[in-house]
């Protein structure tokens, strides 16, 4: 974030012709912290208390994910302290009225206490300064974010400061736009992570509150399940302070925060307050979506005393603690418990953490399943179904994420936009919030991976002409069309038969089995073309279906790409294995087979280094052509 935000500062600056521009952003309880700035200074000689935030860099993170508030003392602001109060950021972002904006002629209001006295008179004296305006940026719910200030060489009229604060909502905006990028980049990678961990209960619930804390920023996160004996014992904890500091007070709390007496019991009156019993019990028999508190000792109480709990909350900050219930199949399976450092949670936050807390559920419930399977022919199948689950929707979600980044790298360039094309750009705010919206829509839905989708009769040429249009989006594919050229340069060859029965399966699995040999296909030609730089050799891609006597569906994929060599060819269906050098996970082909064989299928591979390979998929037709033809109608694919 903080890399972005140096790019806007710089880039207002210049589009403004503006003296400074300053983003103090909330990152701690009444805290606000310098994170960029923008000086018109022609020797680049930036105060040292001004200095930019280094790109990529963080100045108060530590190796076990922690954050030192000693690095970054000289950048912020503290509410409590007397100089921090008569600061003009404070004032505009905590004042008992909530003006668009502050305006001001003393350089002082603005740069104490990040800068003395003599530094404030230099800078002023070399910029020019007249006058600096302060707008403050809030979320949709009220709740802080953090000030843009800009300082100018001459006066603004009202025309000028209303300009200004039309930025200044637009900049929120945008800001509130990264963090929902952010969230769900990161809500991608647990999954994937949660994939190649699914066994292992604990792993995957300390994946979920590792990333609340060190990637989404919480001050603190928990995750308490829900067991048979109706106790509901703490099972992973992330906390934003040093490893050492947790050891100091665990110790004094006599018990570390995991230990077997971490742990509440439904049943017992002795725990009737405990925010997590009542999250899982409800109120009158209704379970409760979430519940909030001001208190830690409410999440702790009562196997960690009070004056203990209130020394943590101190520690960390915390303002409010959120206990989160998640579900699986319409049962409370445990508790995601989230510190904030913030006053309150935005609709936005709660959002991204009910995903979070989805996730848990998926991921608790996928690992139990796992541990239970007793044969490797269950543990494959469910493999396959929380792969298919997680691939199909985020492939979806990155479509939107790609259309929202797109966005602000377009606002990150507003200084070589016309001013004509830039208010069309704010113009499409509402278009970008409406993609956001879907792609929450499709956070939603990723809590169920393994929920059952019943068999239905399919056409193979219909899945296969689905998985091309996923792998080649812009271009469009008939099945009369006997070639096709793609947007990537690559023909693609078609011969399908236009009398191919059905076969029972699900039509989203055997899209997903035909668009992994496809894109494999596509990248072997992509290879060459890379490798090939001063000619282009011919790029084909063949698909062909028919259907034989002995009612046998064969689908044959073929591409002219370098081929597999033969060291190789054994092991292309081996979980784990790849030819990608670090980028794949080696599960695509491995899943495809075990699909394929799990609908009594064949799949077969014949490769020639330099020629290409052939993939050949076999499967039995469960409703043969007649039965079809009399059932449905003849189907003319051609119309």
């Amino acid at each position: 974030m903080s890399q972005f935000l140096q790019q806007s500062a710089e880039n207002l600056r210049q589009t403004l012709g503006c003296a400074a521009v300053l983003f103090l952003m909330e990152e701690r309880r009444r805290q606000l912290s310098l994170v960029a700035c923008s000086l018109s200074l022609s020797d680049g000689q930036y105060p040292p208390s001004l200095l930019p935030p280094a790109t990529g860099s963080s100045v108060n993170s530590q190796a076990d994910g922690s954050r030192d508030d000693s690095l970054d003392s000289n950048l912020t602001i503290r509410i409590e302290k007397r100089s921090g109060r008569r600061n003009l950021a404070v004032r505009a972002l905590y004042g008992s009225e909530r003006l668009p904006y502050l305006v001001t002629d003393c350089l002082f209001e603005a740069l104490r206490p990040l800068l003395d006295d003599s530094e404030i008179n230099q800078l002023k004296d070399r910029l020019g300064i007249r006058q600096i305006v302060a707008l403050p940026l809030y979320t949709k719910d009220g709740a802080p974010l953090g000030v843009m200030q800009l300082a100018f060489d001459r006066e603004l009229d009202q025309e000028n400061l209303n300009y200004l604060t039309a930025i200044g909502q637009q900049i929120t905006s945008t800001i509130l736009h990264k963090r929902h990028l952010d969230a769900m980049s990161v809500l991608e990678r647990i999954i994937l992570t949660m994939q190649s961990n699914m066994a292992d209960e604990n792993q995957v619930l300390q994946t979920i509150v590792d990333a609340v804390v060190y990637q989404l920023g919480y001050a603190g996160a928990m995750v308490a399940t829900l067991e048979d004996a109706r106790a509901l014992p703490l099972r992973a904890y992330a906390m934003d302070i040093n490893q050492s500091l947790v050891a100091v007070m665990e110790q004094r709390a006599g018990q570390s925060l995991l230990s077997e007496e971490s742990v509440v019991y439904i049943d017992d009156p002795r725990y009737k307050d405990n925010l997590s019993v009542r999250a899982v019990r409800g109120y009158k028999n209704r379970l409760e979506r979430l519940l909030l508190s001001d208190h830690l000792y409410d999440l702790l109480r009562p196997f960690v005393n009070k004056p203990m709990c209130d020394i943590m909350q101190r520690i960390l900050s915390i303002r409010q603690v959120l206990a989160l219930p998640f579900f699986q199949d319409g049962k409370v399976v445990g508790n995601l418990f989230v510190m904030s450092r913030y006053k309150q949670f935005t609709s936005d936050e709660l959002m991204i953490l009910t995903s979070f807390g989805q996730q848990a559920a998926a991921g608790l419930h996928n690992a139990r399943m796992y541990r239970r399977a007793e044969e490797q022919r269950q543990i494959a199948e469910m493999f396959g179904r929380m792969a298919f689950g997680a691939t199909a929707s985020i492939h979806k979600l990155r479509n939107q994420i790609g259309a929202a980044r797109t966005y602000l790298y377009l606002l990150d360039s507003m200084s070589d936009i016309p001013a004509e094309k830039l208010r069309d750009l704010l113009a499409d705010v509402s278009l970008i919030s409406g993609r956001l919206d879907q792609a929450a829509d499709l956070l939603d839905s990723l809590h169920q991976p393994w929920r059952h989708i019943p068999d239905e009769p399919v056409n193979v040429n219909h899945c296969l002409l689905r998985a091309l249009s996923e792998v080649f989006p812009l271009t469009s594919f008939r099945p009369i069309d006997a070639q096709v050229k793609t947007e990537t340069d690559i023909v693609v060859s078609l011969t399908l038969s236009s009398e191919m029965p059905m076969i029972e399966t699900t039509a989203d699995m055997l899209s997903e089995a035909f668009r992994i040999i496809i894109k494999n296909g596509a990248e072997a030609l992509d290879s060459d073309v890379k490798k090939n730089s001063r000619y282009k050799p011919r790029r084909m891609l063949s698909v062909s279906t028919r259907y034989e006597a002995d009612e046998q569906v064969v689908i044959t994929i073929k591409d002219s790409g370098k081929g597999i060599p033969p060291a190789h060819l054994p092991r292309i269906f081996d979980l784990g294995w790849s030819t990608k050098e670090g980028q794949g996970m080696g599960f695509g082909l491995f899943w495809t087979k075990d699909y394929v064989q799990g609908l009594s299928g064949t799949i077969e591979v014949e490769s020639r280094v330099g020629e290409g390979t052939t993939f050949t998929l076999t499967f039995p037709a469960t409703i043969s052509w007649e039965h079809q033809t009399v059932r449905l109608g003849i189907v003319n694919l051609d119309d």
